[in-house]
């Protein structure tokens, strides 16, 4: 067997070729359609169903699923899986993530995650892994068990019912969650290259092959404890060159997916017509310099890039200039006209830069003449008011309070006048 997955009393083996067995006994209802299953290279448990990951990444399901956590039939790309109680999550080859099943608690919330490396759920939480060893969580947070964002230098998580284990760079342990059992009692561990958790339970594999675990069940603890995964390494030395040529070969194809992911990446980007997706495609290729034709594509995005920029750049000033002719001043067109200037040959500039000088030199004129009947009217209307006003001084005796009063109307409505030929 190559991994075990189970829920309640019944445990499901995948064994080397990628088929699944199952204890006797209280066998479920669709362990006849599992056992048919082939190329599986992980299986996952929810309560009412059961999981399959294939090796060309797609997703199997059997079982009766009560919220849609079975509803993995069109998922592509998968490179891992991980289930709570009603819900399943699936890590694609580009670092998303995709979730089915309820989502009472936001357990389903993972659409906007990017650059996930590892995923784990249990119960109502799912937990994200980030390449630059940041963590992420969402759903049910009743012991503080997605509080995992302040998490640095992480390399593997795990979580149990209501609690979740983080396994450092430097073989520490951190965790968060329900501690009422210990689960979360971590802090002392070292040299850990693996963690597990159990429901309320958590495990660590020590450099050495030993298992340190804490939380419920003390029985368990001492049993455990006595295990040794690693019996005497050092005194097998086929065993210690195998052990350095599967990590050198893991290590080479986890480089390889790496630079996959960053090349596909890339040409992702490289489709998308604008100077900064070019720009960001170049950069990710030059990051995988020298493999496959990563420098020739390089170079070709660095190229479009200064060209689309260019292209940008009379875009900016075209349309800057054509909102500026909108305004119908003559300040404003002949402002126009000049930035038109500026990109001379750029598609209808040359004609524009004419059109909008002319429009300025009539619309100049007009304001002109308008400055100038302005004007004749302001002379007219003070040598008026300085008449009224000498006329008005003048009168005297008992028969003037009718023109008096024709003059004051008149200085009114004249200041009124003068007033509006200010504005």
């Amino acid at each position: 067997m190559v991994s075990v997955s189970g829920r309640g009393n019944i445990f499901y083996g995948l064994s080397f070729d990628g088929k699944i067995k199952i204890t006797e006994g209280n066998k479920p209802e669709y362990a006849h359609d599992m056992e048919r299953w082939h190329d599986i290279a992980s299986i996952a448990s929810c309560l009412r169903c059961t999981i399959g990951l294939r090796v060309d990444g797609t997703v199997v399901s059997c079982g009766k699923g009560f919220c849609g956590e079975d509803n993995v039939d069109t998922w592509h790309h998968i490179t891992a899986i991980a289930c709570g109680n009603f819900h399943t999550v699936g890590l694609r080859s580009d670092g998303t993530v995709v979730a089915c099943g309820t989502n009472k608690d936001g357990m389903c919330d993972v659409a906007a995650w990017r650059k996930i490396v590892e995923i784990a759920a249990c119960r109502a939480h799912t937990v994200g892994l980030s390449s630059n060893g940041t963590a992420m969580a969402c759903g049910y947070n009743d012991h503080g068990q997605c509080d995992v964002s302040e998490w640095q230098d992480i390399v593997s998580i795990a979580c149990g019912s209501s609690h979740t284990v983080g396994l450092k760079s430097d073989g520490t342990v951190i965790a968060a969650g329900d501690n009422r059992y210990g689960q979360c009692d971590v802090t002392a561990w070292q040299n850990i290259i693996a963690v597990v958790c159990g429901w309320r339970s958590t495990a660590g594999i020590c450099a050495d092959g030993t298992i340190v675990t804490c939380g419920l069940n003390e029985e368990l603890k001492h049993t455990v404890e006595g295990w040794k995964i690693f019996n005497d390494i050092d005194s097998y030395p086929s065993l210690q060159t195998r052990k350095r040529e599967y990590a050198l070969l893991e290590s080479k194809e986890t480089e390889e997916r790496r630079k996959v992911k960053i090349y596909e990446k890339a040409q992702r980007l490289a489709k998308i017509n604008t100077s900064q997706a070019q720009i960001e495609a170049a950069e990710l290729f030059n990051e995988i310099a020298d493999w496959r034709d990563t420098n020739e594509q390089a170079a070709r995005c660095w190229q479009l890039a200064e060209e689309l920029t260019a292209e940008e750049t009379k875009n900016t000033i075209y349309e800057k200039a054509a909102q500026l002719a909108t305004f119908g001043e003559s300040d404003y067109l002949r402002k126009a006209a000049e930035e038109f200037a500026l990109i001379p040959g750029w598609r209808d500039a040359d004609e524009r830069v004419e059109l909008c000088r002319q429009a300025a030199e009539r619309l100049a004129r007009q304001e002109e003449e308008r400055a100038a009947l302005k004007n004749k009217k302001r002379a007219s209307l003070t040598a008026e008011k300085e008449t009224l006003q000498t006329e008005l001084s003048n009168l005297k005796g008992l028969f003037t309070g009718k023109r008096r009063k024709e003059i004051e109307s008149r200085l009114a409505e004249i200041e009124k006048e003068l007033r509006e030929l200010k504005k």
